[in-house]
């Protein structure tokens, strides 16, 4: 993921991405 993404991605888990 990019580093906007992270953003949205919130609520479902951390802004580390680990997929």
């Amino acid at each position: 993921m990019t580093s906007v993404e992270p953003m949205l991605y919130q609520g479902k888990h951390p802004v580390q991405k680990n997929e």
